[in-house]
């Protein structure tokens, strides 16, 4: 009867007998103790093994934010001395932040302004008069301006006489739209929020200023309010405005610079002087316990136990 069974059972299911009774044959000649106490060793490694492997990466330590809930307790497994590297760069780059951007202030802006367009202007009434002194007639009118705007601007300026008050109105337009804080246009992006302000002549002399763009004007709006002032001189026709808003308007610079270099010094010595987050943890020291908050203080201890995790041989977990 058992070599019919045998007869008519599939090749694979002998073949899965006859490795059942080579496995068999060796507990065969070991006694019934024998035999529990082995079956209990490896149900035991087995258990062990599914409640906590050590070549499994633990994930209960890693991924908490502040505020979070600690799903078990958070033991350091050792002493551990870490530095979190990356809780010191946010702190340096807090920090960084924390600079507000520096510009230089440059208050004879409007002065130098009005001197280089009187220096300019008397230079020219030079060569004016020494062109009238001269037969040739073709070099009166090749009298060239020596200011910005260019030096063809000479034949207009000295295509008549122009008097003392509309040079005046000219000095006082050009000192009224230069005076006060000029930004430059390019510069708009670093007045959003507070900035610090140093007198280039006095570099202790300091001051700050919250939301300068709504009290400080641009560039290019100083030299609009320039170029409508002058076109108001009623006795200068409109050739004439023209050539002197070009000879004006580049006069115009910004009295408060951006200074990047002394931003960037002043951040990178803040962000040197942040001292580096440091954990030290003794070997049994709870973080949390499970259900706790998690606050602040825990991350870097938490940071440390995952580093020390991941970079220690994990049968170590085991000592």
């Amino acid at each position: 009867m058992s070599k019919r069974i045998q007869e008519i059972q599939s090749p694979m299911v002998r073949l899965r007998a006859r490795f059942a009774d080579l496995a068999r044959r060796p507990f065969a000649r070991l006694a019934i103790r024998q035999r529990f106490w082995i079956g209990f060793a490896a149900l035991s490694l087995v258990t062990t093994f599914l409640i906590q492997n050590p070549f499994w990466q633990s994930n209960s330590d890693s991924g908490f934010r502040e505020g979070e809930i600690a799903r078990e307790a958070i033991i350091s497994p050792a002493d551990i001395y870490f530095v979190d590297q990356e809780e010191t760069e946010k702190n340096r780059q807090t920090i960084r932040q924390s600079i507000k951007p520096i510009f230089s202030f440059e208050p004879n802006r409007a002065d130098e302004a009005v001197q280089s367009f009187r220096s300019a202007w008397e230079d020219l009434e030079r060569k004016s008069i020494g062109a009238k002194g001269t037969a040739n007639s073709s070099a009166r009118g090749e009298i060239e301006w020596s200011g910005a705007g260019g030096a063809e601007l000479g034949k207009l300026f000295t295509a008549r006489k122009f008097s003392s008050t509309e040079l005046e109105a000219l000095t006082r337009v050009l000192r009224e739209n230069a005076a006060g804080d000029i930004y430059g246009d390019q510069d708009r992006q670093f007045l959003e929020d507070e900035i610090v302000i140093i007198d280039r002549r006095r570099p202790t002399d300091v001051r700050q200023a919250m939301r300068p763009d709504m009290f400080m004007t641009s560039l290019s709006m100083a030299r609009n309010r320039l170029d409508e002032a002058i076109r108001q001189i009623p006795s200068l026709s409109s050739k004439e405005a023209d050539g002197f808003i070009a000879a004006l308007s580049p006069l115009i610079q910004p009295s408060v610079i951006y200074d990047s270099a002394a931003t960037e010094n002043a951040r990178t010595v803040a962000a040197q002087s942040v001292d580096p987050v440091a954990v030290s943890l003794k070997r049994g020291q709870k973080v949390a316990d499970a259900g706790d908050l998690v606050t602040k203080t825990m991350i870097p201890q938490i940071a440390a136990i995952q580093n020390y995790n991941s970079s220690t041989r994990r049968i170590q977990r085991f000592a």
